[in-house]
């Protein structure tokens, strides 16, 4: 979780960084955090979700790494934010990932019509504008097929 306001905390795994990314100087106070995926929760009792939000930027294979059981067994819905500046791998793999899981992810448009994610291109929907601009879309819905 990250506030970048005043006050606002940042907290990463891997490599210390302040609240804007940058590489900590030492001079910022400790604050520990414990990190556990989706699927060690629910294993440890935390009630299944019906519903998971993901905004990681960039982190979303690991993520999906961490709660594919639960995706697997409880078919949550999924809200991700998936941008390509932000991510190593193209993003119709997390789209295919989720899809192999028995998904179908879809999109709304500037007029709030659904698009399912395969009619997504980034080069559409993304790299002509500025994230800011409502036309960048970066947000996507998945919802498990019932295949019985």
């Amino acid at each position: 979780m990250s506030v970048r306001g005043a006050g606002g905390s940042c907290h990463s795994f891997g490599e210390a960084v302040d609240a804007h990314g940058a590489i900590r100087n030492g001079n910022h106070p400790e604050q520990g955090a414990i990190g556990m995926s989706i699927d060690e929760l629910v294993e440890r009792g935390l009630p299944t979700p019906d519903f998971i939000k993901i905004d990681v930027e960039g982190n979303e294979d690991s993520v999906l790494d961490g709660a594919t059981k639960t995706l697997r067994r409880y078919h949550p819905a999924v809200l991700i934010e998936v941008e390509a500046r932000h991510r190593a791998r193209p993003m119709q793999e997390c789209f295919e990932r989720l899809r192999r899981l028995g998904y179908a992810g879809s999109w709304l448009d500037v007029e709030r019509k659904r698009h399912p994610v395969t009619e997504f291109d980034v080069t559409k929907q993304q790299e002509p504008f500025d994230p800011h601009d409502p036309r960048y879309i970066n947000m996507f819905l998945f919802e498990h097929r019932d295949l019985s």
